[in-house]
């Protein structure tokens, strides 16, 4: 609340300055040869225009801005009154009491207007430099505050000075005026005071042996953020230090990065994701149109610019999970549409595709690149071979999504958030537009999404039985085709033999699993993975009943099913 006030004082001011500039125009017409006394019917008018000029000086003396302005504007009103009632008045002495005071006026205005913005920026300034030093201005929305940043940094301090020297000699320096002095002439004790040194070392420690990306940001704004405390109090000892610091900081991250980056593209796009409709070698983009409108029909191929080396800015992907498998480096992937929507909002585990939409790298990656592309979007030639044997179903996702979109132009926004110990928490942001008005018809991609998520399953395997009891089996697939699924199961494939419970759990139980292969009457086929349980009857074991969720869904081949 304090912002909008203070800004809207200091557009009054400004406003009643430039009023009073032009507040001349009345005294042109006042060099008549009648001189007004007493008697005269424009008399009563001429004492209102000398009490104004009487309360705009006592205004002026008490360094009132706002009430001399209204006095000269009430004054000059006044002068007209006595020239319509005596067109040829002579009132050339009050109208160049009226000259002059407008001049002081003027100055007055003016002096309050930038004191008054000055002091705001500073104090602004002063408790957002933190802030503006940790990034958070970064975001468009904050361009406001930046401008009072960048007019902190651009301040003029010694024609400041010279202007507030001449105020406060005139007997009209305000109470603006002496908090801006003071903020001026004492620098030092507010470094001290709000322990800011201490704070902008920190700053510039806590990324230290992070990626270059980081600590070229972080140096570059602690840099700004010196030059704006430097604008406001000079030169300064302690701000020299951390200025040094800064430097040799990021002349450190600029080298860093110089092994980083694969070319001047990269170094203008580090930490994007572009897009094209082919791959390219990273440092080769002049080749290929980058961010072109895509049309149905066209693959998209993303491209990400990192700050670090894979192994550093995303991960391993030769680590292993617990079961001993490569797990894979990657993270969450966004697609969504101006309003929020997701591409891939149509896979559903109800379909048995359902998988987390991912960008992957894949296990034996070059670790050491430091850019990453990978498929986003496959058309019907897209050769999907790493993302089948990875199980990476995301550009299958994305394929239908778009196969369901209208026939229109739409733009498309990517983000990945990656979190690693070297460049810490990165959203890798970018931006695509479709049109599928042009190009194939959208459904084009309904046969895309057929054609891949059909070599996705092809590659799937049924699980073994791991042992044989057929009975139990025949039992099992009973229950499981009598409990409501749409999907109509063929046979039993056990997981696991009976394991018995016993207390402390509150009831004796056993348990085993077992994966059942299915069709669908639309010519869907997989696989479904459940537990049972049986309790103890009077005379040995009840009958089994399915227990809990799927622990498993799968789709796969129908030739694989019988």
């Amino acid at each position: 609340m304090k912002i909008k006030i203070s800004t809207l004082v200091i557009a009054t001011i400004i406003m009643m300055h430039h009023q009073n500039t032009n507040a001349q125009s009345a005294c042109d017409n006042a060099n008549g040869n009648v001189t007004v006394v007493e008697g005269n019917r424009a008399f009563t008018s001429l004492k209102n225009v000398r009490k104004q000029l009487d309360l705009a000086e006592k205004a002026s003396a008490n360094g009132e801005a706002l009430k001399m302005a209204n006095n000269l504007k009430n004054a000059e009103k006044y002068i007209g009154y006595v020239l319509k009632k005596e067109p040829n008045a002579n009132l050339s002495a009050e109208c160049s009491r009226l000259k002059a005071l407008s001049g002081a006026s003027n100055s007055l205005a003016k002096n309050k207007a930038d004191f008054a913005k000055a002091n705001y920026n500073f104090t602004f300034f002063i408790d957002n430099y933190y802030n503006f030093a940790g990034g958070m201005f970064e975001n468009e929305r904050f361009s406001e505050q930046n401008q009072v940043f960048d007019e902190v940094v651009n301040f003029d301090r010694k024609a400041m000075l010279s202007q507030m020297r001449d105020a406060e000699s005139a007997g009209k320096l305000d109470s603006q005026g002496k908090q801006l002095k003071n903020k001026l002439e004492n620098l030092d004790q507010t470094l001290t005071t709000n322990q800011i040194p201490a704070t902008l070392y920190k700053m510039l420690d806590e990324v230290n042996n992070m990626d270059g990306v980081r600590k070229s940001k972080m140096s570059k704004r602690v840099l700004k953020v010196v030059r704006g405390f430097a604008a406001i109090g000079g030169d300064n000892a302690t701000l020299n230090e951390i200025k040094n610091s800064a430097e040799r900081q990021l002349a450190d991250a600029e080298e860093a990065l110089a092994d980083v980056y694969t070319g001047e593209f990269h170094k203008n796009h580090v930490n994007e994701i572009v897009f094209t409709k082919k791959p390219y070698k990273p440092g080769n983009e002049a080749s290929v149109e980058i961010n072109p409108v895509f049309e149905s029909g066209d693959a998209i191929y993303a491209t990400m610019y990192l700050s670090a080396p894979i192994i550093d800015a995303i991960g391993d992907p030769n680590a292993l999970s617990s079961s001993g498998k490569p797990m894979g480096a990657g993270a969450a992937l966004r697609v969504t549409d101006a309003s929020g929507l997701t591409l891939d909002r149509f896979f559903t585990v109800d379909d048995g595709s359902y998988k987390n939409t991912m960008f992957l790298v894949y296990p034996n990656w070059n670790t050491q690149e430091t850019v990453y592309q990978f498929v986003l979007l496959p058309n019907l030639e897209t050769n999907l071979s790493q993302d089948i044997k990875n199980e990476n179903i995301t550009p299958v996702q994305m394929a239908r999504g778009m196969g369901k979109e209208t026939p229109r132009k739409k733009k498309w926004n990517v983000s990945t958030m990656v979190n690693s110990l070297k460049t810490g928490v990165v959203t890798y942001k970018g931006s695509f537009e479709m049109d599928l008005s042009k190009g194939k018809d959208p459904k084009y991609y309904v046969q895309v999404e057929n054609k891949q998520f059909e070599a996705f399953i092809e590659s799937n395997e049924l699980p073994k039985a791991k042992y044989s009891n057929p009975s139990l089996e025949a039992t099992l697939l009973k229950v499981m085709n009598s409990s409501g699924f749409k999907e109509q199961f063929t046979k039993t494939l056990l997981q696991s033999q009976w394991r018995v419970f016993s207390p402390p759990y509150k009831q004796k139980y056993r348990e085993i699993s077992a994966s059942f292969p299915y069709k669908t009457a639309d010519g869907k086929c997989g696989f479904n993975t459940h537990t049972f349980r049986a309790y103890p009857t009077g005379s040995g074991w009840g009958t089994p009943q399915k227990y809990g969720g799927a622990l498993g869904r799968e789709r796969v081949s129908c030739k694989k099913v019988k």
